[in-house]
């Protein structure tokens, strides 16, 4: 993977599924994807979704 122009080692453990995010030209940009993020020793998938705009973030733990 790389991070800022470096390229980073990632634990073998770890499964990364590529994303891509689109502007609306016209606006409607408040919510941006959601990045998922899976525990497997904890079985928990925790929920991230930017929120444009107020630089914070929702975060949902299943």
């Amino acid at each position: 993977m790389i991070y800022e122009n470096k390229e980073i080692d990632i634990p073998k453990e770890v499964e990364m599924a590529e994303f891509l995010i689109i502007f609306d030209e016209k606006g409607g940009n408040s919510s941006l994807q959601k990045i998922k993020v899976y525990l497997p020793y904890e079985k928990k998938t925790i929920l991230y979704q930017m929120e444009m705009g107020s630089g914070k973030y929702k975060k949902k733990i299943n």
